[in-house]
């Protein structure tokens, strides 16, 4: 295994795509540099909050990570390609510059290393994230829909919400689950029969009782 670095990397697109496996989240991306396309891999809670939030087309960061490269060619051509796969643990950013009197673009993104977010203590932080997929969960532009588990992973967030409401870390919290279930149960045909039911019986008495008035009459 090599360790990597992209010196001066640059998102190909703003599209960051999430996949989900069974009850984990992973998230990749595309980008250029030094004319080459490596593919990046996140799976720290905190360096995925750093690309959903800071990580654009026109910005410009430095990845380092664990790097696998592999070359393969083709029989129609003689060329060899080369193929680039980086699991990112750490990113720094670069100052961004306006194009007029390059000035400082103010930004808020700072240095991040996976090593000092740990997943299974940034148990918050994991929910954020969940909670930000399952928002996005029909999205084929933010979630991979290939093998998708709706239901497992809906189980496993709401399970979360619930611990943290027991545990207080959510405070009346119960009514705001993020994985709303609604059940529908059709009684509409039962109703309607019942208050036909009642207005034939309504009839039924009111002619009961004008047969009753009517031999009354003829008794007096």
């Amino acid at each position: 295994m090599l360790i990597g670095e992209l010196t001066y990397a640059q998102p190909i697109t703003d599209r960051i795509m999430l996949r989900i496996v069974g009850r984990t989240v992973s998230l990749q991306c595309k980008c250029t540099d030094s004319g080459l396309r490596p593919n990046l891999f996140v799976q720290n809670f905190a360096l995925m909050f750093y690309f959903i939030k800071f990580l654009r087309r026109n910005t410009r960061d430095h990845f380092y990570g664990p790097l696998n490269a592999y070359v393969y060619t083709n029989e129609d051509d003689t060329r060899a390609f080369i193929n680039l796969r980086m699991n990112v643990t750490g990113v720094r950013p670069y100052a961004a510059l306006t194009t007029d009197d390059n000035e400082i673009i103010p930004s808020r993104a700072t240095r991040m290393s996976a090593d000092r977010f740990d997943n299974e203590l940034n148990v918050k932080l994991k929910y954020m994230i969940f909670k930000y997929v399952w928002q996005n969960i029909d999205d084929e532009n933010v979630v991979q829909q290939q093998r998708l588990n709706k239901e497992l992973f809906a189980h496993h967030l709401s399970d979360m919400h619930e611990d943290f409401c027991a545990s207080g870390i959510i405070i009346d919290g119960e009514d705001f689950n993020s994985v709303l279930v609604n059940e529908r149960i059709v009684r509409e045909r039962r109703a309607v029969n019942r208050l036909a039911e009642s207005q034939a019986q309504q009839q039924r008495q009111a002619h009961h009782q004008g047969q009753a008035g009517e031999a009354v009459d003829e008794t007096e």
